[in-house]
């Protein structure tokens, strides 16, 4: 996203700055592990991440072809939280049900937060010939060449560290939604009978992804920006629209008590959740030039 400016450098120079922290024992580990069983893979999947279509071109490593085998293996890798657990959770739910030798249902891990996955992990597919689905622990590189690379990982929720909790990756978030025009989809409803509803549902603000409070989520944020007259381009102007989307959330979450830094982290956290859950809708922030 060409346009992404100071929020996008904002956040990128607080990721840079934490040099490669997300890159513990655990995750170099990981990532020696996928390399020995390199040669005994048949297959690997590199699962990417459909909203940096173009920041996420590291090259998988050249693996063994050519080999014809009874049992086959099939290794899933790629950054963390990008849906690998999810993929191996299907894939084996498919060998289940078309194989004639039904076995002990097990699941993956998944979680909208990265890391949950902490071993390689083996799930069979197919049985005559037997197919294994291998789900791995994300990795992602200490080393992040750029701001914007940088501000983009942050967002898809693939770098694990509080620090970027505390207002600028909302801040980065609610900024793409306001070029992106999703909120156009989000109608304002004056519907009396969801209106009860909401009244009824005020009494469980914990629950930020009840289907009433994430509705009105998103009128709130499609209200303001709406009304804002401004220039987008404009970073001050931009900054007090993000400010009072901000204030307008307390609404919706429930958040009227404790610090303002209190009820600005409960909204960042909240709202961040629902984004990576998809239920504020699902963005690209890779722009595509003409000759791609």
């Amino acid at each position: 996203m060409a346009r992404s400016g100071c929020f996008s450098r904002r956040l990128g120079v607080a990721v840079r700055e934490l040099k490669g922290a997300w890159y513990g024992r655990h995750m170099a580990a990981s990532e020696r592990a996928i390399v020995d069983r390199l040669p005994i893979v048949d297959v690997v999947l590199e699962i990417r991440d459909a909203r940096l279509s173009i920041v996420l071109r590291d090259k998988i490593r050249e693996l063994k072809s050519g080999q014809d085998s009874y049992t086959a293996t099939v290794m899933l890798v790629g950054i963390p939280n990008v849906g690998k657990s999810a993929i191996a959770n299907s894939l084996h739910e498919i060998g289940r049900i078309h194989a004639e030798e039904k076995g002990r249902h097990r699941h993956a891990v998944v979680s909208t937060f990265p890391g949950e996955t902490k071993d390689i992990t083996a799930y069979k597919m197919q049985s005559h010939p037997s197919i294994y689905v291998l789900d791995t622990p994300g990795v992602l590189s200490p080393i992040v060449a750029t701001d914007d690379y940088a501000s983009k990982l942050a967002l898809t929720g693939a770098i694990k560290d509080s620090t970027l909790q505390d207002g600028g990756l909302v801040e980065f978030f609610l900024f793409v939604l306001n070029f992106s025009g999703k909120y156009n989809s989000w109608e304002d409803s004056d519907d009396r009978a969801e209106l009860v509803s909401q009244k009824k549902i005020r009494k469980h603000h914990s629950d930020h992804t009840n289907d009433v409070i994430v509705k009105d989520v998103r009128r709130t944020l499609a209200k303001i920006r709406h009304s804002f007259n401004g220039d987008l381009e404009k970073e001050d102007e931009h900054g007090k629209l993000i400010e009072s989307q901000l204030v307008a959330l307390q609404k919706p979450f429930g958040l009227h008590c404790g610090s303002v830094g209190d009820r600005n982290r409960a909204i960042a956290s909240k709202l961040l959740d629902l984004y990576w859950t998809g239920r504020l809708g699902h963005y690209t922030l890779d722009t595509f030039s003409n000759d791609l």
